[in-house]
């Protein structure tokens, strides 16, 4: 049997030379080499291993300490690290660092092998990876080219929606059972790189098909880590996925028109995301553009079904398209508190800088005094520690951001109004008070100017105002009481309203958005829909003072990280519970005390309304309280050091101590009705409808019964429970994807490591559990007898057929996995357990069983391939036989016809060579036998051609002698005529004189003209004789025409009969030829007799 590979995990480190991680107090792990071993006191020498690169990826490092620290030699004991052994680093032969997108494959699972993969991801200029089907990402802080270009999300559209996920037997080596377990272990394996694209078509496509139902994308991650940006990415590409085709088929039309129709409200929908940002976003110490609220967006997508490639025979395949066709989104825990205050070297909510950034033109419509006004100004914002925010001033922001708001229908009257709101709350924070000078118990407003311009910006009276902030209205047992504020508690009113009017503005302008965003009303009798939920939510957050914001944002990552456990690990626990297998105890994963010490009908938020409810309640006595109920909880921190106002949790990340100093204000989160009533009455539309309705709700909270309840549900900690747990359930009924964003390091640099950061990072994400649990359990199942058809091949003793399957499979694996038990601590660690209906395998096992089966087919499948292949030979062996023979006899052929058509072509030379003379001989007595016929032909012909010439000439002669005499006489009486009527022409000019002297003189003296008119007639009469007499010429002229014309034609037919003679003189002629050619082949004929004879007596 050949040898077996060691599980990655368990490879020895013992060697010289291994390269191992050991821990350090600075960077968490550092590599190192393995110098020596000492196993009596079980320690290891090694010597640290530092990267040429390692300063410039490191956090908290410089040029001075790498020298320090490496190649230093340190001694450790083994006996401080898991199983007793150092883990061993991920590297190739040449010690060069693996890199591997997908962490499930590293040879090596232990935390330092995720860390120093991410690192060495961080640092190639690579954000994403994969641990199981979860999608980790690390903030590159830089933009990467062509990470999200059109090509990119194209490719995972059509790798996992239109190509299908489906693998074949080329992608596994092995076989798994289809048993439902968790989604963290059970994945289908991708061949290609990690993305967020990823995350986001494996959620379109778990719309439509098998299975099909609503998705959510979590997004979780500490400030800073990228998730409002990863969001915004995610609902990018899942607005544009029905736009994308496959080229296989062309879109349907009823999709090209739901994306034409929806093109406008993907625009808004996208165009929602800086909003959000202008008016929830602050810059923090941690993060530039830090969410300061709670989003879950959910996008509705109506399921269009139609055919594809209609002229395919058979039955049409469905091809199934998601269009989206709206979008509704909910907030939780806006930081109104931000309004009011915030830290040195952080800032308010962008919107404010951004409206003080505005063209002045615009600030001077909005308001008079803000158009000189700079940030410094006004107290709540102050001076801007930066003005650029993702990569753009205040001013260009702005732009973007009134460009989206108009994109949303908020524009003119308005866009103003809800300007002058924010105005209200500025000038709110410019508010100064002090005692009154003559009553000291009374607090008056110090800088009555800016209470005026408050009053104009409101449209509230400034005594009205001053009132309100002053006073408070108390009403007990029906009578009601005016009480005077200190200056403390009028400074609290101040900015009580301001936060009041800033969190309602930011809630009329959610719901203004989803009403944009809606799209159509849902008909399910038409149309099938899902939806697919994109949660961005503040990380697990502990700070040096954590405080009511702190416990509520932890309680909702409890919430997500229950959601997390169940869907990846309690599965998993109840599988092996019920298949009987014992593993580690899951309680690392479980964080259900969580939920018993906050939320239960005793928790910290009931103990906490109750102390609320209480007149004189304080933090003290709620902390006191909280301990005294919980004594026993193990989640509740208990430590004497601890003041009389903190208490501690132990999270699932980590343990956090808060501050209760303020819960209960926060908690309470009221507003005196003074100010509700005073702004009620204010000129700005957005804030009196505002606190209209609040002013209802307080009145109509008044009139329930069972006061104490109705108070508790608008607590704070209440609501945002309610909305908790709302969300969850929701969730809940959904698929979840996973995303974990990660924030490499605190300075916000590209391509650096903070260990400690990340680490605690990793572990708040659960993936530190998860790997854990990948290591320590067997994520690898088959049935018993797909194991025993499987691998009994490998077996190479006989199994009884007596005993039953299971024994049959312990004995096979027990022989074939021999060897691989490994001490974890006190107990065993075996590779594989038994349960009631399957076997299950650790890590690497199932891949050794496959190895060796692969191998034992291997050597048989060799053997007969060499069979096979002779068998292949020697018949193409016969075959080249027979073809050579085959050959021989074509070649043999052709070198006998080529010798024949040698010869056959010589003795044609030669005969053509003979004929040539001979025909050359004929040709010489042809030629001078036609010389003989030309000479008989002129010969003969030469008498018929003179006589012939003589007819034509005398022919010729005759012509024109009767040509001659008749044209003499026709020029004779031509002559005569020219003469005539010239004469008579000279005849008439003159009576044309005549008559016109005789005219001019009958017109002067007054002679008859009829005289003239008979001198007329009678030239007249006389022209008439000669024109008659000329006629008669003509005809005569006519007749001798004709004449001639007879005599040409006697002259014609003799010539006719002349060449009729001269034609049977030549046809005589003719004749003679044809005897002489007949005397001369007589004459040939004997010549070749002659040569006959000559050549039979040679």
């Amino acid at each position: 049997m050949t040898s077996k590979p060691v599980l990655s995990h368990t490879t020895s480190y013992k060697n010289n030379g291994s390269r191992v991680y050991i821990r350090d107090k600075k960077y968490c792990w550092i590599p190192a080499s393995v110098v020596s071993t000492d196993t009596t006191s079980n320690t290891a020498i090694v010597s640290v291993d530092l990267a040429a690169n390692w300063v410039s990826i490191t956090s908290h490092t410089s040029d001075e300490q790498f020298d320090e620290e490496n190649e230093r030699e340190i001694t450790v004991k083994l006996s401080d690290y898991p199983g007793g052994e150092l883990p061993k680093q991920n590297a190739d032969e040449n010690g060069k660092l693996l890199a591997k997108s997908d962490m499930v494959d590293l040879p090596n699972l232990h935390e330092a092998g995720i860390l120093y993969n991410l690192k060495c991801q961080h640092a190639s200029g690579i954000p994403y990876s994969r641990v199981g089907d979860i999608v980790v990402a690390m903030n590159p802080f830089q933009r990467i080219e062509n990470l999200y270009n059109e090509e990119k999300q194209k490719f995972y559209v059509n790798k996992i929606i239109w190509g299908g996920n489906q693998t074949s037997d080329k992608d596994f080596s092995m076989v798994r059972s289809k048993s439902t377990v968790a989604s963290f272990f059970k994945f289908e394996k991708t061949h290609y790189d990690p993305h967020i694209y990823e995350t986001s078509s494996r959620a379109y496509s778990g719309l439509y098909g098998m299975g099909a139902s609503d998705q959510t994308i979590l997004v979780s991650g500490e400030s800073g880590a990228g998730k409002t940006e990863t969001v915004k990415i995610v609902m990018s590409h899942l607005t544009k996925i029905a736009t994308f085709h496959d080229g296989k088929d062309p879109p349907a039309k009823e999709i090209i028109d739901s994306v034409a129709l929806s093109e406008t409200l993907v625009t808004r929908i996208l165009d929602s995301n800086p909003i959000f940002e202008a008016f929830g976003n602050a810059t923090t110490l941690r993060n530039d553009n830090s969410s300061r609220f709670g989003r879950y967006t959910q996008l509705k997508f109506q399921l269009i079904q139609t055919s594809t490639n209609t002229f395919r025979k058979g039955p049409k395949p469905k091809r199934y398209t998601c269009v989206l066709s709206g979008a509704d989104c909910t907030t939780y825990l806006l930081e109104k508190a931000r309004v009011v205050s915030h830290v040195s070297k952080e800032r308010n909510f962008h919107i404010f800088y951004q409206l003080l950034a505005s063209p002045t033109t615009f600030r001077s419509e909005v308001w008079d005094v803000l158009a000189n006004a700079t940030a410094e100004s006004f107290r709540y914002v102050g001076k801007p520690v930066i003005d650029i925010i993702g990569g753009k001033s205040d001013a260009q922001n702005w732009t973007d951001t009134q460009k989206d708001l108009c994109g949303l229908g908020i524009a003119g009257d308005k866009l103003l109004t809800m300007m002058r709101a924010l105005c209200v709350i500025l000038q709110l924070g410019n508010l100064t008070f002090g005692p009154d000078p003559a009553n000291d118990d009374h607090t008056i407003v110090l800088n009555t100017d800016e209470l005026g311009k408050l009053s104009e910006i409101m449209g509230i009276s400034a005594s009205l105002l001053n009132a309100a902030l002053t006073e408070r209205t108390i009403t007990a047992r029906g009578e009601t009481h005016k009480v005077l504020l200190k200056v403390r508690e009028a400074m609290d009113a101040r900015d009580a309203l301001a936060k009041e009017i800033y969190a309602r503005l930011f809630d009329w302008l959610v719901k203004f958005i989803n009403a944009a965003t809606l799209g159509e009303k849902q008909n399910d009798n038409e149309h099938s829909y899902r939806n697919i939920g994109l949660l961005d939510l503040f990380g697990f957050e502990a700070f040096d003072v954590n405080r009511f914001e702190q416990l509520c944002i932890n309680y909702a990552n409890e919430k997500l990280q229950y959601k997390y456990a169940r869907d990846n690990f309690r599965s998993l626990q109840e599988e092996y519970e019920a298949e009987g297998i014992d593993l580690f105890d899951f309680a690392s994963v479980d964080n259900s005390p969580i939920f018993t010490l906050i939320q239960s009908s005793l928790g910290l938020f009931a103990v906490l309304n109750g102390e609320c409810f209480l007149p004189n309640g304080n933090a003290k006595s709620f902390v006191y309280k909280a301990k005294k109920v919980h004594k026993d909880q193990p989640a509740l921190v208990k430590k004497l050091l601890h003041g009389p106002s903190e208490f501690g949790i132990k999270h699932f990340a980590g343990d956090v101590v808060y501050d209760a100093s303020e819960f209960i204000a926060c908690n309470k989160d009221s507003i005196s009705v003074d100010l509700i009533e005073c702004a009620s009455k204010s000129s700005n539309s957005l804030i009196s409808d505002e606190f209209i309705k609040l002013s209802n709700e307080k009145k109509e909270l008044s009139q329930v019964k069972g006061r104490r309840g109705a108070i508790f549900n608008q607590m704070t900690c209440t609501k945002f429970k309610s909305q908790v747990t709302s969300l969850m359930a929701v969730i809940d009924q959904s698929r979840t994807q996973f995303i974990r964003c990660i924030k490499p390091n605190k300075s916000m640099k590209p391509y650096v490591t903070d260990h400690t950061h990340t680490l605690v990072q990793l572990s708040s994400a659960g993936l530190l559990t998860a790997i854990t649990i990948v290591r320590e359990s067997y994520p690898d199942n088959l049935l018993y007898d797909e194991v025993f058809d499987r691998f009994q091949c490998l077996v190479p003793i006989a199994v009884s057929s007596d005993t039953n399957l299971k024994d049959q499979v312990s004995t096979l694996l027990s022989t074939v996995l021999d060897g691989m038990e490994k001490a974890v601590g006190s107990k065993m660690s075996y590779p594989f357990a038994l349960g009631k209906t399957k076997v299950y395998f650790r890590v690497g096992s199932l891949e050794i069983l496959e190895s060796d089966r692969l191998n034992m087919y291997t050597k048989h499948a060799l053997f007969i391939q060499s069979c096979v292949r002779r068998n292949l030979a020697m018949l193409k062996f016969a075959k080249m036989k027979e073809a050579v023979t085959l050959l021989r006899a074509h070649v043999l052929r052709k070198l006998t016809r080529t010798k024949y058509l040698k010869c056959r072509a010589g003795v044609i030379m030669l005969q053509t060579w003979i004929r040539r003379v001979l025909a050359c001989d004929e040709l010489l007595d042809l030629r001078k036998v036609d010389a003989a016929k030309n000479i008989q032909k002129r010969w003969r012909s030469r008498a018929p051609r003179i006589e012939f010439s003589k007819f034509k000439n005398a022919t010729l002669l005759l012509q024109n002698v009767i040509r001659r005499a008749k044209n003499r006489t026709n020029f004779s009486s031509a002559m005569a005529a020219c003469v005539e009527a010239a004469r008579k022409d000279n005849t008439r000019i003159k009576l044309q004189h005549i008559i016109s002297q005789e005219v001019a003189v009958h017109n002067s003296s007054g002679t008859d003209p009829w005289v003239l008119l008979g001198q007329c007639n009678k030239i007249m009469g006389d022209l008439g004789s000669n024109l008659y007499e000329v006629r008669h010429s003509c005809s005569d002229m006519k007749d001798e025409v004709r004449e001639s014309k007879e005599t040409i034609s006697h002259l014609n037919t003799a010539l006719q009969y002349s060449e009729a003679a001269y034609q049977a003189i030549k046809n005589n002629s003719n004749s003679s030829d044809v005897n002489t050619q007949k005397i001369q082949g007589q004459l040939r004929d004997s010549k070749m007799k002659i040569n006959r004879h000559g050549k039979l007596l040679k």
